[in-house]
């Protein structure tokens, strides 16, 4: 082998293993750069007073200047050194070495440094999400599978697009919502209902899906009740049914109003249970009684 390919060979060399160990130790890699270049200076500091080449005193060359008349040397000119020449290959070397180590192990510190934040905002994420079923509003196709599920065997026609709910001041809110109802009872229109989680006291991400067929299907049937003659003039329906009573005789005609109400009601399509609550004096009453009576 001769010595120019020797010393490829040995430059290839050594560029891998500096790759290498900046790859596996990049720490170690730049501290070696440190320590290498504070070395440097010092070296550099204890060899700032000797004298330079071509000084009186000095060890180096002088070279022959034609441009003194008659001829003659000059102390101040050094020649060419092919030792130097070589000493300045190297030193160029220690460089390429050194920009190596360097390059590398900063890129590496910096992807690791990237990795590390993605995985804190996987895990961040991860912990917001995990506490709710779903992160966006839902689709129409979950919107069909959880009507199915609610209600097997229930033929609902749903529509194609979904709405956002408004508030009391005509703004929208972020909740999505889905006109729905009953192919055998087309008129009593409900919703499913994509809502955002409020969390409570715990910052939760995400949104639940309900319905309120209950509610609306009731509605309805009060509506065609009433319409109809009957009475609920003890009542109030904007939740379950609710009254408020001072006197025995007060809560008897309640009862009889809502054992006729049910007594119509639940022979209904898609009539369902729905809440009672009795207030005497301010203070519940107990409605155990009034259920066992009307079977509901």
């Amino acid at each position: 082998m001769s010595p120019e390919m020797r010393g490829r060979f040995l430059r290839t060399l050594r560029n891998v293993l500096v790759i290498a160990f900046a790859i596996l130790m990049p720490g170690a890699a730049l501290m070696a750069v440190v320590v290498w270049l504070i070395y440097k200076g010092i070296r550099k500091l204890l060899e700032k007073d000797r004298p330079k080449d071509g000084a009186p005193g000095s060890s180096g060359r002088v070279s022959w200047d034609p441009d003194i008349t008659g001829g003659g040397y000059r102390a101040d000119r050094t020649s060419w050194d092919p030792e130097e020449q070589e000493n300045r290959k190297k030193s160029g070397g220690i460089l390429e070495g050194i920009f190596v180590i360097v390059g590398t192990a900063a890129g590496l510190v910096v992807i690791k440094l990237a990795i590390l934040g993605l995985m804190v905002i996987v895990i961040f994420f991860g912990l917001f999400t995990a506490c709710a079923d779903h992160p966006f509003h839902h689709s129409r196709r979950e919107v069909v599978n959880y009507l199915k599920e609610e209600y097997p065997g229930e033929k609902i026609a749903i529509a194609r697009k979904s709405y956002m709910e408004t508030d009391e001041d005509g703004g929208e809110t972020d909740t999505a919502l889905w006109d729905c109802w009953f192919e055998d009872l087309p008129d009593a229109v409900f919703h499913a209902i994509s809502y955002p989680h409020n969390g409570g006291p715990i910052p939760v991400w995400g949104y639940g899906l309900t319905d309120d067929a209950p509610k609306q299907v009731r509605n309805y049937y009060i509506e065609e009740y009433l319409d109809g003659g009957g009475t609920l003039d003890r009542w109030t329906w904007e939740y379950g049914f609710r009254t408020e009573f001072s006197s025995m005789e007060d809560m008897t005609e309640a009862v009889r109003e809502l054992e006729a109400f049910f007594g119509w009601y639940q022979p209904q399509p898609h009539a369902e249970e729905t809440s009672i609550q009795c207030v005497m004096n301010g203070t519940a009453y107990p409605t155990n009684v009034l259920r066992d009576r009307m079977g509901f």
